[in-house]
């Protein structure tokens, strides 16, 4: 009976045993490929690069030709000479492999080279030019160290090379491209911007016929021709997105009409957005002046800054595969891209956004009369430039100039049509505003919505106005 009991322990014994050696055999012959013949460092290629001529690359992309001209000692393409190539680009992938060490030495055959992908091998890189340069290496497969398998055309050593070679050599023809630089722009010099059909001028300082704070800088030009106030914070953030704008790639350098229409770039479907900016030059211009013996005249030049407007064009398209958006500029024929989050800073801005928030702040000195209305009771806080009664009102007339917008009403069917809890009546010393007419109904329980000259668009916080109808009462 013991006996029994003892011979299925054994036998699970050995069956676990068995397991153990299978899975290490299997672990070994697994690495097998890279383990191979482990040697030092050995050299693969090794040629000066500046000698080399003509490159031809072929990698899961496609397979270009590259040639070098002497005429202006550049890397050209050879199928279009035209085409904007990144000599660095060349250069870069010359350099990984003009001293190429192996990282290890696999096999001295090419019996099995269809284990490492070199069969049919996904790179290869053909170098010829001078001094008896002529050499093609081939890269396979991706080993489970992150390195590849690679031969050299006229041996039978496999090797194994690390990821550098396939960085370079694993890019498409437009990965080589040469990427358009933006126009430089400052902030400051920008005065004008059309987006999608409208216009936003900027107004150094102010625009008092149609800003009765005059401390509004950038306004929108409207069809009847007049100008409506913008917010500055988000008019910066505009300028800001275009001013420190940089393209992320270079798809087509000389796109067709239907290829336009393909990246939404045409001028039917993209959205177009005109920079006019200034530039800042020297003027020089001669003067003539008498000399101390007033026999001779003298020339002296005199340089004086002027500002020239330019301007440049972006047409913002489709979005790509990786979100980003199609972009051309007047300044170049070639389709690049640009981040969602620049373009949708520029181009996606909300009008309701764009609405200025600063039309509270009136400046008191322009201030001749005002009165506020508080359920049908009116008091007269300033008159004739003053405030009445500086006692009871001073404080109050301070708290008025503190009220500011906290939000926009998103939603027109929202603003409520019933009558103002509290009305500010101004009388300015303006041509253009000479009244100016504020009321405040309840919103919600935290908001009221403000209304302006019959203009309702803004939401101010609910206690900033509670707290001046409680101390205007407080005064009878």
């Amino acid at each position: 009976m013991k006996k029994k009991k003892v011979l299925p322990l054994v036998l699970m014994v050995i069956l676990l045993v068995v397991l153990i050696v299978s899975y290490f055999a299997l672990k070994n012959y697994n690495s097998s490929k890279e383990d191979t013949t482990e040697t030092d460092s050995e050299s693969i290629l090794s040629f000066d690069y500046e000698n080399v001529t003509e490159i031809e690359l072929k990698n899961p992309t496609g397979t270009y030709k590259f040639e070098y001209d002497l005429t202006d000692s550049t890397w050209k393409y050879a199928d279009d000479k035209d085409f904007p190539l990144d000599d660095s680009q060349i250069k870069s992938l010359l350099g990984a492999i003009c001293s190429l060490n192996a990282q290890r030495r696999l096999e001295d055959s090419l019996d099995n080279i269809s284990e490492y992908g070199l069969e049919n091998p996904a790179y290869t890189i053909k170098v010829t030019g001078d001094e008896g340069i002529d050499y093609t290496l081939n890269i396979g497969d991706k080993s489970s160290s992150g390195n590849y398998y690679a031969y050299l055309d006229g041996t039978n050593i496999v090797y194994m090379i690390d990821d550098t070679t396939v960085s370079y050599a694993g890019k498409s023809l437009y990965d080589m491209a040469k990427v358009d630089t933006v126009t430089a722009i400052t902030d400051s010099d920008v005065y004008e911007l059309e987006i999608d059909g409208k216009t936003y001028s900027y107004f150094e300082g102010g625009n008092a016929q149609y800003d009765y704070t005059v401390s509004n800088n950038w306004f929108e030009k409207l069809d009847d021709g007049s100008y409506k106030a913008l917010d500055t914070t988000q008019m910066s953030s505009i300028i800001s997105g275009i001013t420190g704008m940089s393209y992320a790639s270079c798809v087509n350098y000389k796109p067709s009409d239907e290829e336009l229409i393909q990246y939404g770039l045409d001028d039917e479907h993209a959205k177009k957005v005109v920079v006019r900016y200034y530039v800042t030059v020297a003027d020089e211009t001669e003067s003539e002046t008498e000399s101390e013996t007033e026999t001779e005249s003298e020339s002296e030049t005199e340089t004086e800054e002027i500002k020239e407007p330019h301007e440049v064009t972006y047409w913002f398209g489709a979005k790509t595969d990786d979100g980003n958006y199609y972009i051309r500029s007047s300044e170049s024929s070639a389709v690049n891209t640009v981040s969602s989050e620049t373009a949708e800073k520029i181009i996606a801005v909300d009008e309701k956004t764009l609405i200025s928030k600063n039309v509270f702040a009136i400046n008191s000195g322009n201030v001749t009369a005002l009165s506020v209305t508080i359920g049908g009771k009116t008091y007269d806080i300033v008159q004739n430039g003053n405030v009445t009664d500086s006692d009871k009102y001073e404080d109050i007339y301070s708290k008025i100039g503190e009220i500011s917008a906290d939000s926009v009403i998103t939603d027109a069917g929202e603003i409520k049509e019933v009558s103002p809890e509290m009305t500010l009546s101004y009388t300015l010393n303006s041509e253009s505003f000479p009244n100016v007419k504020m009321e405040f109904t309840k919103y919600n329980g935290s908001y009221y919505q403000a209304t302006i000259n019959g203009n309702t668009e803004l939401l101010v916080v609910k206690s900033v106005i509670d707290d001046i109808i409680t101390k205007l009462q407080a005064t009878e």
